[in-house]
């Protein structure tokens, strides 16, 4: 149980984060995806969780703010 519950919990917040992204109106949730990408590239590259999550959320806040603004 101590091997599969960090995963699974991992899987869960992904799942929850993600649940309301609107594939139908602009921007067709693109920031999320985006950020998501950088998440997973850097876990890739670093292998470091603590980066991996730093470097998706400032992905995220910089797009919401600049990019994709509501």
């Amino acid at each position: 149980m101590g091997n599969v519950l960090p995963a699974s919990i991992m899987i869960i917040l992904v799942i929850y984060c993600l649940r309301n992204i609107n594939f139908t109106a602009f921007p067709f949730g693109a920031a999320e995806l985006i950020s998501v990408g950088v998440v997973i590239a850097a876990q890739v590259i670093r292998k470091d969780s603590i980066i991996s999550m730093v470097l998706g959320t400032a992905c995220y806040m910089i797009l919401i703010r600049t990019a994709f603004p509501a």
